[in-house]
């Protein structure tokens, strides 16, 4: 092990699952993009995955036994996903109780038509 290494794991802060319209892991981004992506990564096997240099994969596997193997770095990639698909879900379901509510309250007004 390598300081460097010690490094990295003390600032590693998880998956961000970063998309075009927002952090997933932070609540933000559409719900149908975040539910997309779970629903790749519901079945995930890292030991299946390709990589378009063999150099490249045998880094990336050797990283992974490095790091805990690869059920446990499945188990890191999924349980991220699934935080970030509650945090998402979280986030519509307030948003759509703000906007029911906002439709209640607004439909209980009345209005002149001339």
């Amino acid at each position: 092990r390598h300081e460097r290494d010690d490094n990295i794991e003390a600032n590693f802060q998880g998956l961000l699952l970063c998309t075009s319209t927002g952090v997933l892991s932070k609540g933000a981004g559409g719900t149908d993009v975040c539910m997309a992506i779970a629903s790749k990564l519901a079945c995930l096997d890292l030991q299946a995955a390709e990589a378009t240099s063999e150099d490249d994969k045998q880094l990336i596997f050797e990283l992974i036994e490095r790091s805990g193997g690869f059920a446990s770095m499945n188990a890191c990639v999924r349980e991220s996903i699934r935080h970030a698909l509650l945090k998402v879900y979280s986030r519509f379901e307030r948003d759509f109780s703000k906007l029911v509510d906002a439709l209640s309250i607004s439909g209980t007004s009345t209005s002149s038509s001339g």
